[in-house]
């Protein structure tokens, strides 16, 4: 899998799920946590998420883990 597939796969995994854990993404998606963490880091850049402790939560609206 390649670096833009990996991340539109980690873009609908957190959309979907709302919060995702390092370790999930890294064995659904096999690659190590530390390409999961630079991937994460990316996304956050993007202002898609924000990186917890061991993961990362949703963005939406500008608010972190809201509920729709």
């Amino acid at each position: 899998m390649f670096g833009i597939e990996r991340l539109q796969a980690i873009r609908e995994l957190i959309k979907e799920k709302k919060t995702v854990e390092v370790t999930y993404l890294s064995k659904e998606l096999n690659v190590s946590e530390v390409t999961i963490r630079r991937d994460l880091d990316k996304l956050e850049k993007e202002g898609l998420v924000a990186k917890t402790y061991g993961g990362a939560i949703l963005i939406e609206d500008g608010v972190i883990g809201t509920e729709r």
